[in-house]
């Protein structure tokens, strides 16, 4: 059977397109992993890396933990962190007795 130059040409287009989509889901899977890692450093990391809150009372011999969403906003606290918007995070919102 003998290839026509059509033939031969329409082979190497299909092999083209291919090249093309399989540089293309490259190119997605690298922007997809570049944007998870940027992601994960800016939200993530930013949310579990807060500095532990300092003992107003390290001289105590016992320490309780008191729990509940309206104490642990920060409502009638004195201060917040500036990035906690409408929230109201404060470092003063643990209970010490």
């Amino acid at each position: 059977m003998k290839r026509t130059a059509a033939g031969h040409r329409a082979g190497r287009s299909w092999f083209k397109i291919a090249a093309v989509f399989i540089a293309g889901a490259i190119f997605a899977l690298a922007i997809g992993g570049l944007a998870t890692v940027v992601f994960h450093d800016h939200f993530i990391n930013a949310a579990t890396q807060a500095d532990p809150p300092e003992n107003p009372s390290p001289a105590a011999s016992k320490s309780i933990v008191v729990l509940g969403d309206s104490f642990a906003s920060g409502e009638g606290a004195r201060g917040f962190w500036a990035d906690s918007g409408s929230c109201h995070r404060s470092w003063q919102t643990y209970a010490y007795m």
